[in-house]
């Protein structure tokens, strides 16, 4: 790999030089452009058939449903994971319920 700069053209460019990590971190990426699950990028979200205001309309709409579906999914996998973690046994429940009634009574 070749630096960036001019002033050292030719010269090897070492993995810890910012440009050369940069591009090495791209190597051997695939594209994803032409995956047929993407939109292409000159396709507009909203079909040309609507006015202009309307489709400004249900380009926001659409962002705002996208970012409150992020949003559920967020919360959805949060609980996944933090489900069970606060799962008293029956031990420890009894145990809570004794000390409860004791500051209750005091």
């Amino acid at each position: 790999m070749v630096r960036a700069d001019a002033s050292s053209a030719g010269a090897p460019c070492p993995p810890s030089h910012p440009v050369c990590a940069v591009a090495g971190h791209f190597m051997g990426k695939k594209s994803v452009t032409g995956s047929p699950h993407l939109e292409a990028a000159e396709e507009p979200a909203v079909p040309m058939v609507f006015g202009p205001s309307l489709r400004a309309l249900l380009e926001d709409m659409m962002e705002l449903l996208t970012r409150e579906l992020l949003k559920i999914l967020l919360q959805e996998r949060l609980l996944d994971e933090n489900q069970g973690k606060y799962d008293l046994t029956g031990q420890e429940t009894g145990l809570l319920t004794k000390v409860l009634e004791k500051y209750f009574s005091n």
